[in-house]
């Protein structure tokens, strides 16, 4: 499986889907005081769950896999405010990385994010600009960024809160 978080070469490892899902949500996207709902079990060994930044806020979706080594990790993320059609999820990407989706968004802003795998630091930034209205709109763009060339690695959308600037929702 494609893995998001935690990096598989790194230590960190998470016994529970739960705690998957928070290190996702917290470590990886940045929200500040989440709200998690109930895992949902796929099959044996996956399945999903929801994140919002309020009780009745956006919805972020970790999606969750429980690898052969035991452990729990997150291999995706959806929100029901931002779909990134391109690049796929496992498609490898160069510099600068041309990106198309829909998104509903304040001000339609959308922000990007490349990290390596477990990477705190941004190898690059930008945004992207969609809908604003009640409707998902349409977004296109490209954003530059340092390679490393250590392998994988992590694009991140997000949008972040009007009223504070927090994370909102991430995909």
């Amino acid at each position: 499986a494609m893995v998001v978080w935690p990096d598989p070469g790194s230590t960190l490892r998470y016994a529970a889907p739960e705690e998957a899902a928070a290190g996702f949500a917290e470590e990886l996207a940045g929200f500040t005081d989440p709200v998690y709902g109930d895992f949902m079990q796929g099959d044996s060994r996956s399945g999903e769950l929801e994140v919002r930044a309020i009780s009745d806020g956006a919805v972020t979706t970790v999606l969750l896999r429980q690898l052969t080594d035991g452990n729990w990790y997150a291999i995706g993320a959806m929100s029901s405010e931002i779909v990134l059609d391109s690049p796929r999820a496992g498609d490898p990407i160069t510099s600068p990385v041309a990106l198309s989706g829909t998104s509903r968004a304040f001000e339609g802003t959308v922000e990007v994010v490349v990290r390596s795998h477990g990477g705190a630091e941004a190898l690059g930034t930008g945004i992207v600009t969609g809908g604003a209205g009640p409707d998902l709109g349409p977004f296109s763009g490209s954003i530059q960024w340092d390679n490393p060339g250590s392998g994988g690695g992590v694009l991140l959308l997000f949008e972040t809160s009007a009223k504070d600037g927090s994370i909102w929702t991430a995909a």
